[in-house]
């Protein structure tokens, strides 16, 4: 833990110890059963010390209704939505299973080692399709050679719909799949059945980079799934050192699935991105809530590694002038910190879907009443060297291109990177891609990636 968070959580301990000194009172404000009792007093401790963390850290502290008017003795789960600002805070979450949530934050989780995609198999129709839109290698998916480009057409004999396809796409474990091949007129090439059951690992945020030479050029591409910090932090310059040494000139960053994670990290990549002319210029401004703000600038100065981020020569550093960045809505958080942190830099080219735009950093709070319990409240938004922030609304890519299904990632034809590759060199993509066919997939359970921690 950093000087600036072991600040943060030394400061809340005031406000905590504040807050639970009211308990005993509100415990005892209705007459109930022992047990009813005992009950409604561990839910007003729990939901004290959740509002002491969020009127201390919480970004949008000022909008939070008064303690006086809430109920404590009401599930954690709806205190804590009653806290929330909901006119910009789509992201603060609540967990009562905080070492899961931990993990999952570095990446290690019970899982089958593939991400799904959910579509409506038709316009008209409720029946739900789940696209493979890629598989980890050495994992129980891999090892029944489920590859990008199949799709769930049923999860243990039973047809997904709009109604089930959480549960059965993402909280079924093991499943019997009934996967389909399909070609890109939707027509089933091939259909076959496997089994698999999750497992615990940590998953490889690097899931490809390489080095295309195409059209004389010699580009680097990096599917880049998650902002895992430390853990995979020596293995990302390592790639670069490699791309360095094969005279990459132009840079394709594929951030389609990737959600967010450590802005740790996320400035490091930048570091890597950016020009070395530009070494000590400002990447991101933190805005804090008004308490920490005036903290931060008091105590450090204005250009306190809590308030500001620069970027730093690496000897690694590629010395781009433009970026190429693959996207799609599931492109959030720290990989929209790298879209808005360089822009005033690089010329920075979206090819994809429009981004999901969350501008917002988190820090995960356990509860000190129940130590199952934890809050991921929004403490700061980021802005750019040029102030731009807020962009709720996403990053519009200058290339609309649809994910396609029909390709590998890393595969030139791919449509994305086709794309890319065309508008690097000049030259005309081998083939044409239909846009007439682009389709929103529906919503996916809260992705614990889109939680960028501060460490």
């Amino acid at each position: 833990m950093n000087k600036t968070l072991s600040l943060i959580l030394i400061l809340s301990l005031f406000i905590f110890q504040a807050c639970n000194e009211q308990t005993n009172e509100l415990d005892n404000q209705q007459p109930n059963t022992p047990s009813d009792e005992e009950s409604i007093a561990n839910r007003n401790s729990i939901n004290l010390n959740i509002y002491g963390q969020m009127n201390d850290v919480y970004l949008w502290r000022t909008e939070m209704p008064l303690l006086s008017n809430l109920d404590t003795a009401q599930n954690p789960r709806s205190f804590f939505d009653h806290l929330i600002y909901k006119e910009d805070d789509r992201w603060s979450y609540i967990t009562d299973e905080y070492q899961t949530f931990v993990n999952s934050l570095q990446g290690i989780e019970k899982s089958f080692g593939f991400q799904i995609l959910p579509y409506l198999k038709a316009s008209d129709s409720d029946e739900i399709i789940g696209e493979i839109a890629f598989v980890e290698p050495n994992t129980p998916a891999s090892e029944v050679e489920i590859k990008r480009g199949e799709r769930i057409v049923k999860v243990n004999g039973s047809t997904i719909n709009r109604d089930n396809y959480i549960e059965l796409l993402y909280e079924t474990d093991p499943m019997n799949l009934t996967l389909q091949q399909v070609n890109a007129q939707g027509l089933v090439l091939s259909e076959r059945e496997v089994s698999i059951s999750g497992v615990e690992l940590q998953s490889d945020p690097f899931l490809i980079n390489k080095t295309i030479e195409y059209g004389g050029r010699k580009i680097g591409y990096l599917v880049f799934n998650s902002f895992i910090h430390e853990t995979f932090d020596e293995k990302l310059q390592n790639i670069f050192d490699d791309f360095k040494g094969q005279g990459v000139t132009e840079f394709i960053l594929d951030l389609r699935y990737n959600s967010g994670g450590s802005v740790k990290t996320a400035n490091m990549l930048a570091d890597l991105l950016a020009p070395s002319m530009y070494d000590g210029a400002l990447f991101t401004q933190k805005i804090w809530n008004d308490r920490y703000n005036e903290y931060f600038i008091q105590e450090e100065g204005e250009n306190s590694e809590a308030l500001k981020d620069f970027i730093s020569q690496n000897r690694n550093n590629l010395e781009l002038s433009r970026l190429y960045i693959i996207t799609d809505r599931y492109t959030a958080s720290a990989s929209e910190l790298i879209i808005n942190g360089l822009s005033p830099y690089l010329n920075v080219i979206l090819v994809g879907r429009t981004t999901a735009g969350k501008y917002t950093a988190s820090i995960t709070l356990q509860n000190d009443v129940d130590e199952n319990w934890a809050i991921q409240p929004i403490v700061y938004k980021s802005a750019n060297a040029l102030g731009n922030t807020d962009y709720g609304d996403g990053f519009i890519p200058l290339f609309e291109v649809r994910d396609d299904f029909q390709h590998q990632l890393g595969d030139p034809e791919e449509a994305r990177l086709a794309t890319a590759l065309s508008d690097i060199t000049g030259i005309a993509a081998r083939k044409t891609f239909d846009q007439s066919t682009i389709r929103e997939s529906l919503p996916i359970p809260k992705d614990d990636r889109m939680f960028d921690e501060l460490k």
